[in-house]
């Protein structure tokens, strides 16, 4: 069998997991609530405009990019659910393939396992299947991030104006990717070899991109009832969005975290304390903020086997997520300079703090930047991605279950 496997190549691999999902379910299991409440109904509203689009008063918070694609794809082949989340399927499987180049580009040791790390995580297996927009900003997230780091090996025009389409058609889709083309231009004003006029393309036409749907909305997101001052949200952190990205990161890297105590004495005990004292401070309190798989399970643990838990282990994965945090720092530091990806992925992390929804499937964008970032003692140990690619894959079956799309 695994000779079998190995004689396939990595596109033939990587669609097996989608494949046997879509032949599963036919695409046809019920719809969630956002898809009903939201999507469908932009969807109908640009597809009724066809092909004059309105970009302006929808029923959903993010950019009209994915709307105009679904209502173009519909148009074609039908607007049954089943049809339409075939499309986001098509988007998902071809980032999983972008990403394995950039893995293989970027001398990843395991590129096809580093992949299914990706493509496993939980809220990214579902959502290539259903009419949301996550997985579509996934792509042009990672289309973006391949052709960038062409550009810095090798310097060519080509590869910088697609990195800035794939950057403007990022921000059409969800308006806080705007942090991927400011994080390029940090880097690239930063790298003496880098710093010419046409860098400026990368940042400039997604925000004027960005700009231009402000100044349309009449806000920062469309329609009037979600109408806020930019301002508003520019001075309005959630500190508790970096402690629910620390509790993900411990949950789905702890033994990674864990294991990073015994790397020094120094920085990971300092780290250690460091996470404790900030969650102690910054803790998240279920079920009115960090809404999502962790926590549902946090507390469906405290319920059944005892209170404390639901206390105890948002600290413990944190504590961990605090190490891991450490792991990746470690190997930006063993790396000759910072590599573009970690301003790429500090600037999200940043940013997700204006974020005024607390919810773990909004996080799924520090996925690739995570697994690009992993440090070289970490990357090359083929059983800890296994272990880590284990744990995901058992927790995205019993996901799968809960929202009854293989029920009992």
């Amino acid at each position: 069998m695994r000779i079998f496997f190995a004689r396939l190549p990595p596109f033939v691999i990587l669609a097996l997991p989608f494949g046997v999902f879509v032949l599963a379910t036919q695409l046809g299991f019920q719809t969630f609530f956002d898809e009903n409440a939201f999507h469908l109904k932009a969807i109908q509203k640009f597809s009724s405009a066809f092909p004059y689009f309105s970009l302006k008063h929808y029923s959903s918070v993010t950019g009209p990019l994915p709307y105009m694609l679904w209502a173009t794809f519909g148009k074609a082949f039908g607007f049954e659910i089943p049809t339409l989340r075939f499309l986001t399927v098509l988007f998902s499987y071809t980032t999983g393939l972008l990403f394995f180049v950039t893995c293989r580009d970027q001398k990843i040791p395991f590129p096809l396992l580093t992949t299914f790390v990706l493509i496993s995580f939980p809220y990214i297996f579902l959502h290539s299947f259903t009419l949301y927009t996550n997985n579509m900003a996934l792509f042009w997230q990672v289309f973006t991030m391949l052709f960038l780091l062409k550009y810095v090996e090798s310097k060519s025009i080509t590869d910088l104006i697609l990195a800035a389409f794939g950057s403007s058609a990022l921000v059409f889709t969800r308006q806080i990717d705007i942090a991927l083309p400011i994080a390029a231009l940090c880097f690239l004003l930063t790298e003496k070899n880098l710093r010419r006029p046409w860098t400026l393309l990368i940042v400039f036409l997604p925000i004027a991109g960005l700009l231009f749907l402000f100044y349309y909305w009449g806000g920062i997101f469309p329609g009037r009832i979600w109408g806020r001052p930019l301002l508003h949200f520019l001075f309005s952190i959630r500190w508790t969005q970096f402690t629910l990205i620390l509790v993900m990161l411990g949950f789905y890297f702890h033994p990674l975290g864990l294991l990073e105590i015994k790397r020094g004495k120094g920085w990971p005990l300092l780290f250690l304390i460091g996470s404790v004292v900030y969650l102690l401070i910054f803790p998240l309190n279920y079920p009115k903020e960090g809404l999502g798989i962790i926590y549902y399970g946090i507390d469906v643990l405290g319920r059944n086997v005892h209170p404390a838990l639901v206390w105890i282990l948002p600290l413990y994965f944190g504590i961990a997520g605090g190490l891991f945090f450490h792991g990746l720092l470690r190997g930006i530091r063993e790396s000759r300079r910072p590599p573009l990806v970690f301003y790429i992925f500090l600037c999200y992390f940043l940013m997700s703090g204006l974020n005024p929804v607390v919810y773990e499937r909004y996080d799924y964008y520090l996925w690739p930047m995570i697994l690009l970032l992993l440090p070289k003692d970490i990357s090359e140990n083929r059983a800890l991605l296994l272990f880590v690619l284990a744990i995901q894959t058992v927790i995205t079956l019993a996901y799968l279950n809960v929202t009854l799309i293989f029920p009992n």
